[in-house]
């Protein structure tokens, strides 16, 4: 959503006395602000006023995770700051760096490092809600990206086809079978972690989309990053799933499926963003770029490599 600058400073100047309020152009939400209050920065997270009590669920149970390892951002305030026509919450702002512009001294370190974290996240959150099986997201995501046909067929006839093999893929290999749900993060990569080397801590933030869901998508988001049509390659990138699974370990049914779940993240993926576009969040140049770059690079290799991707997680 868009809120003038000075709307904001106006509006959070009744709450605190701000020193200095300036957007903060991150991610893709554009619902960003850092503010200096008491010489120290932090970060103002915005959202439609609609929005107010799902964002008071959110401080809650930020607090609630924090309080057993601090690993996502930490409002400052217990209730939701209620502004004139929207709502947010803050937070002080995190001195590290996003995890992808992190050195290490192998990339196979990297990679565990990172998937720790991610364990780390799941393990903490797998009690505080019932766990039960379900498909239902997974069912979600591929009908919607079947309703993106047609927007494809008009406006990017050449990535169509791309996106009809890999629904195809999707009905004659997925059984039915249920998975079991939790709280997860549902959009874990690297660009959604901030790690400090110095001290070895991290912030995991984007936590917009923090829901009961399935668990094994959790670790597929990262994976399908990086998964490559190399053999070589992708043992490497296992060092994902093996330091995911040190601390928090998937059944082999789990790990045999993270294919289809890696072909269920890039579809949605394309129907999130050209719904973003539709709504005037990003540009037609975003949008493109996204599209041919990210998400339609990746599916081409999921697509074309899927056998051998099967086998490759079935084994493990």
């Amino acid at each position: 959503m868009f809120i003038p600058l000075s709307k904001v400073r106006t509006q959070l100047k009744k709450y605190y006395p701000v020193s200095s309020v300036q957007r903060w152009r991150v991610g893709t939400s554009r619902n960003s602000f850092l503010v200096i209050l008491f010489k120290k920065t932090y970060v103002l997270k915005i959202y439609p006023s609609s929005k107010k009590l799902s964002i008071q669920k959110w401080i809650s149970l930020l607090q609630k995770i924090n309080s057993s390892q601090e690993i996502l951002l930490h409002p400052i305030h217990e209730k939701v700051l209620i502004f004139e026509g929207f709502v947010g919450f803050m937070y002080p702002f995190f001195v590290g760096t996003h995890f992808d512009k992190v050195s290490f001294s192998s990339l196979s370190q990297k990679y565990f490092t990172f998937g720790k974290i991610v364990g780390t996240f799941d393990k903490i959150t797998s009690s505080f809600l019932s766990l039960v099986k379900s498909n239902t997201s997974l069912l979600k995501t591929i009908r919607d990206a079947q309703r993106s046909l047609p927007y494809l067929s008009l406006n990017y006839p050449d990535l169509l086809l791309l996106m009809k093999q890999a629904l195809d893929i999707f009905k004659q290999n997925y059984d039915g079978s249920l998975f079991r749900t939790q709280l997860i993060h549902t959009d874990l990569h690297f660009g959604n972690v901030l790690y400090s080397k110095m001290t070895g801590k991290y912030l995991i933030i984007d936590i917009d989309g923090l829901e009961s869901d399935i668990l094994v998508k959790e670790i597929s988001v990262i994976l399908s990053h990086f998964i490559t049509s190399s053999s070589l390659k992708n043992k490497k990138i296992l060092y994902l799933l093996k330091g995911y699974e040190s601390v928090f370990p998937l059944t082999p049914k789990e790990k045999s499926c993270i294919p289809l779940f890696m072909i269920s993240r890039k579809v949605g993926e394309v129907v999130w963003m050209i719904s973003q576009y539709r709504k005037n969040k990003i540009s037609k140049k975003e949008l493109d770029f996204f599209l041919y770059n990210i998400s339609f690079k990746q599916l081409r290799v999921l697509t074309s490599h899927y056998e051998e991707l099967f086998v490759f997680f079935k084994k493990l």
